[in-house]
């Protein structure tokens, strides 16, 4: 068995350089020793021909030499049998401990997986075997750093270590509610230390934790997308960036233009430092206007247009936070196998009282403006003439972003849309029933997207506040939040007991960085008939 490997070569070359151990070194002791003759050879699942005793044969059994220890630090076996202090060599025990014999190290130990696995198979050393142990490791230990840089980007938040000092506990029932809680709900100490103005690429990258590099193998290979419209509050746009960033995604923003211009140098900030995020410039938006729909409609040709295999997109809010990881998404999507998912409702009324002597081009309906699309959903609406007399049309509507993405998915027989199906929606909510799976979220409804409560939303309690009919979330609905099926959560506000935000950014962040429980994660509880093709 040869081993013809860069990494493994790399390695044997760095310990020669390393082992120089008092007076003697690596390459004097070879060159002061005689040429071995044969000697009896090591057995193990076969014959290793390869190995030779490098020092001395005492009855029958070698006494290793620093001329094995090239060979040893490559063994599968748990001991090495067997040393002598009296012999004239270099100490070569205490040159073995000192490079890790017991495979701490962590080139020799995946070095040693592959010589183990490749005698157990019968074949030949598997350098694509090595280098898959090497990048495990090596994955493992970046999640190590980011879960240490991520404290550090908690204790940017002045008071929070105090305030929460642990966000678990808080999750968990009765205790949490009884102790601490009025401290929480009126702690606003967010941002003596974060001011947005101060970052620039280096900082902002090391401070806010962003990931420069995927997670898993898994996430690299199924690119996401997002499109987002934003107005204010630089640093709150930053935390909910650095929650869904990776590098493998496609990021779209779009400023509206009254926007400051301190705000819009801050989002340039962020092109400027992340090559796949992209920040435009929109004319002024006016919420409840067609302006909306402008704004999210450019960010989504331009992600459509863009040579990129990201598979599936969402659009956020700049008061939304995420509830699932990147991972946990990627999975979730790969459930919807290229379906879509928004809310399809009647639309109100009072939303085309100006048109209601005009024939749309499409029956409307009424839904939110976060739905989860796939691409070629996506690449279908850009390319439509049916959707493009709908943009057209919906200026003349109340809130027509609202009618957007249910007024195109709920007319499927559209053939020229080229959009999946419509599957057993119903107008009104359609809820189902939960679905029992060992999975830590359970299904209240197929609407996944995101998770808002409305003043009016049935059998839903609100222990932060109303603006605009729509919770801002308090301390008190951590529990339930942490909990929800849904992707995102909308609405937070740094002003309204931020305690609740950072407690959430900081365990969601965590268990990306949880190989294990990201691992067990099946999204076995989005069923297979939620949406359909």
């Amino acid at each position: 068995m040869g081993i013809d490997h860069p990494s493994i070569s790399r390695f044997l070359g760095e310990m020669k350089q390393a082992q120089k151990l008092q007076d003697h070194s690596y390459e004097q002791c070879i060159a002061g020793h005689p040429a071995p003759k044969k000697r009896k050879k090591y057995e193990v699942a076969v014959k290793t021909s390869w190995l030779e005793c490098k020092c001395k044969i005492v009855s029958g059994s070698c006494v290793f030499g620093i001329g094995d220890l090239e060979n040893m630090l490559t063994r599968p076996e748990l001991i090495a049998h067997k040393f002598y202090f009296t012999w004239s060599q270099p100490p070569i025990s205490a040159s073995t401990m000192q490079f890790d014999l017991e495979h701490t190290t962590t080139k020799a130990k995946h070095a040693s997986k592959a010589l183990f696995m490749s005698s157990y198979r019968k074949t030949d050393v598997s350098t694509t075997l090595f280098a898959e142990m090497l990048q495990a490791e090596q994955q493992q230990e970046y999640w190590e750093q980011k879960v240490v840089s991520l404290g550090k980007t908690v204790d940017l938040i002045p008071g929070f270590r105090q305030a929460v000092p642990n966000c678990h506990n808080s999750v968990s029932g009765e205790t949490f509610q009884v102790q601490g809680c009025q401290a929480l709900k009126v702690w606003q100490n967010y941002n003596a230390l974060l001011n947005a103005q101060m970052f620039r690429c280096a900082a902002l990258k090391e401070k806010l934790t962003f990931f420069d590099r995927p997670l898993s193998k898994e996430e690299k290979e199924y690119p996401l997308a997002y499109g987002m419209l934003v107005y204010d509050n630089a640093m709150q746009i930053y935390l909910l960036l650095s929650a869904i960033y990776q590098p493998q995604n496609a990021y779209c923003i779009a400023v509206d233009a009254k926007s400051s211009d301190q705000f819009k140098a801050d989002m340039d900030l962020l092109a400027d430092c992340f090559p796949n995020i992209f920040v435009m410039q929109i004319s002024q938006v006016e919420w409840y206007t067609y302006s909306v729909v402008r704004g999210v409609w450019n960010c989504l040709k331009y992600l459509s247009q863009l040579d990129h295999p990201w598979k599936y997109y969402q659009y956020l809010s700049g008061v939304d936070l995420p509830l699932k990881t990147n991972l946990e998404m990627v999975r979730i999507f790969k459930q919807l196998n290229g379906t879509v998912n928004t809310d399809i409702r009647s639309i109100p009324l009072d939303r085309i009282q100006r048109v209601v002597n005009k024939s749309s081009p499409l029956k409307l309906y009424k839904s939110s403006l976060s739905a989860l699309l796939s691409r070629e959903s996506i690449d279908g609406m850009t390319q439509s003439q049916k959707v493009r007399d709908l943009l057209i049309f919906a200026q003349q509507l109340d809130c027509p972003d609202e009618a957007l993405w249910a007024t195109i998915l709920g007319n499927p027989e559209e053939e020229q849309q080229r959009l999946p199906r419509r599957c057993g929606y119903q107008e009104k909510a359609n809820w189902i029933r939960n679905v029992t799976v060992e999975e830590p979220f359970a299904l209240r409804s197929f609407y996944i997207s995101r998770y808002q409560v409305w003043v009016f939303t049935p059998n839903t309690r609100c222990h932060g506040k109303y603006t605009h009919f729509s919770c801002v979330y308090g301390i008190l609905d951590l529990s339930e939040l942490i909990a929800r099926p849904e992707l995102v959560a909308h609405k937070f506000y740094l002003s309204v007991e931020p305690a609740c935000y950072f407690c959430i950014y900081h365990l969601v962040r965590q268990r990306a960085l949880d190989g294990e429980r990201q691992r067990l994660f099946k999204a076995r509880y989005i069923p297979s008939c939620l949406t359909c093709k």
